[in-house]
């Protein structure tokens, strides 16, 4: 079936006849995978959402293909975001410049977020001027090689969750990665081995 939106509610449209409004958690609970979002919002795509609220919603497979520029599906709404949800079937396979110069984000809830295959997190919260704390705590990067200005000019974060099981081995640049982040109180890197580490100059410079 396909979801749309209808006054800030969701309600069933398509191959499902039409139901009384449910929010979106509960078509997710009955085996709804993708919605299409109506015109009660700043912005849509294929799997992505930003509410009048500023919250950007993930809500299936996203393509981002950035790397040294910035090709994220909302980059051009990226001021007005404030925060984001990801849904259950969410999945991002590149993570670079995802979040990068979203200067009013506030929270982050990627705990249902799939990064199968991701390799690249480089500048992935850069420039995230009002973020005070990020759980990466399920997000697998054992395939990841670039962290390079990941929380680059994060200038309020305090700090960052990673996984107990982490695994960083394949990752060979860490560049400037918490440059500029010069309200960091809690960090723990004790579970980091980079082995193939090539570049980490300046990672903690402020």
């Amino acid at each position: 079936g396909i979801v749309t939106a209808a006054n800030g509610m969701i309600v069933k449209s398509g191959d499902a006849a039409p139901g009384t409004p449910m929010p979106l958690s509960e078509y997710v609970k009955r085996g709804y995978k993708y919605c299409y979002i109506g015109d009660n919002t700043i912005a849509k795509g294929k799997n992505w959402y930003i509410d009048f609220d500023g919250t950007l919603y993930l809500i299936g497979p996203v393509e981002n293909t950035s790397t040294n520029e910035d090709k994220t599906p909302w980059k051009e709404y990226k001021s007005q975001i404030k925060s984001v949800v990801a849904e259950e079937w969410a999945k991002v396979s590149n993570c670079a410049r995802l979040f990068s110069n979203c200067e009013n984000f506030e929270s982050v809830d990627l705990q249902r977020l799939s990064v199968n295959g991701m390799t690249d997190m480089q500048y992935m919260f850069s420039g995230c001027s009002k973020l005070e704390s990020v759980d990466l705590s399920n997000i697998e990067t054992k395939l990841v090689t670039n962290m390079r200005c990941m929380f680059y000019n994060a200038t309020a974060l305090k700090s960052v969750k990673f996984s107990s099981f982490i695994d960083t081995t394949a990752v060979t640049d860490m560049r400037y990665m918490f440059r500029n982040c010069s309200s960091l109180e809690s960090l723990d890197l004790s579970r980091f081995k980079t082995p193939n580490l090539k570049e980490i100059n300046t990672i903690f410079y402020a």
